[in-house]
């Protein structure tokens, strides 16, 4: 698994994992000091797990 974070992202990031309940596989910063995480969700039941992006401030 290839997992690539920003050290100014790194709040932000673990605020997404915590808050999807989620494995993180990106942040980056993205203008307007806001973060873009990309957060692997566990499905529901047999359901795939879901890719979500979430943006979140620095």
């Amino acid at each position: 698994m290839f997992v690539q974070a920003s050290g100014d992202c790194s709040a932000a990031a673990a605020a997404a994992v915590r808050e999807t309940g989620g494995k993180l596989l990106s942040a980056r910063p993205v203008g307007g000091n806001k973060c873009e995480i990309i957060v692997l969700v566990p499905g529901k039941g047999k359901d795939r797990p879901e890719r979500r992006k979430v943006t979140k401030p620095m």
